[in-house]
């Protein structure tokens, strides 16, 4: 096991305000997909985390180019030092809303999270895990679109 800053890894950046809601490409919030666009501001197999409100802190994966908004971060990793399905994986388990400041409107800050420390094994093993991981949830999510195909 290493030990990493997250900002030793990949660099994070703030979303922006929408203004175009036509399109085919995916839009990112602190609560996941919230519509579509026509331009990305994000590249593929970005990591998305909620940044303010009720959603903070919660995580997301885009396997393709999206457009993040202002209420959520993207984080693009260092493939040399990470495998990013697996450094998803990982903060998606950390609670990441615990890191949260402020009662009105809770927030998360780039200097929060570039602080956060990580054990993380070979990149090899990364993978290997990140893998086995990812082929679980993709037959859950079928599993989900059966069964609701079910209940109809």
């Amino acid at each position: 096991m290493t030990k990493y800053k997250l900002s030793e890894i990949s660099e994070i950046k703030n979303g922006k305000k929408i203004r175009s809601r036509e399109g085919s490409i995916p839009i990112y919030g602190s609560n996941g997909q919230i519509g579509v666009t026509n331009q990305a501001n994000s590249p593929k197999n970005s990591i998305i985390i909620g940044r303010v409100g009720a959603n903070v802190g919660s995580v997301f994966f885009s396997e393709n180019q999206s457009w993040i908004s202002d209420n959520a971060m993207y984080l693009s990793s260092d493939t040399n030092k990470v495998d990013s399905i697996y450094l998803f994986y990982y903060l998606k388990n950390l609670d990441l809303n615990r890191l949260a400041h402020g009662s009105a409107q809770p927030l998360i800050n780039q200097k929060i999270l570039n602080n956060l420390e990580l054990d993380l094994p070979c990149l090899k093993d990364q993978k290997k895990t990140s893998t086995r991981i990812a082929l679980f949830d993709k037959k859950i999510e079928l599993n989900n679109k059966i069964n609701a195909n079910l209940a109809y």
